[in-house]
């Protein structure tokens, strides 16, 4: 392994450590699907299913954390009648 593959697995090791905070925003109906503030690391091991298909009540959950209007509208189009995004 260079150098240059060392140095860039070890950033990603880092940033997994990193705690982070998941804040909904003004309006959002929700709380917070996993203790916050944790760490990458934690949240995808114990909280996140990577392998499975997302489902669309889960899309429709995140969408309450979009920071703008755009990406709530992207997710909240793809659970909609058609699951089509418009463009």
């Amino acid at each position: 392994m260079c150098s240059n593959e060392l140095t860039t697995l070890q950033y990603h090791q880092h940033a997994l450590s990193l705690p982070h905070t998941l804040v909904p925003v003004a309006d959002a109906k929700k709380q917070t699907p996993f203790p916050t503030p944790c760490t990458y690391r934690t949240a995808l091991t114990h909280y996140v299913n990577i392998t499975g298909i997302v489902s669309k009540g889960v899309l429709k959950d995140i969408a309450e954390f979009a920071s703008s209007a755009a990406h709530k509208s992207f997710l909240l189009s793809l659970v909609s009648k058609d699951g089509k995004v418009s463009r």
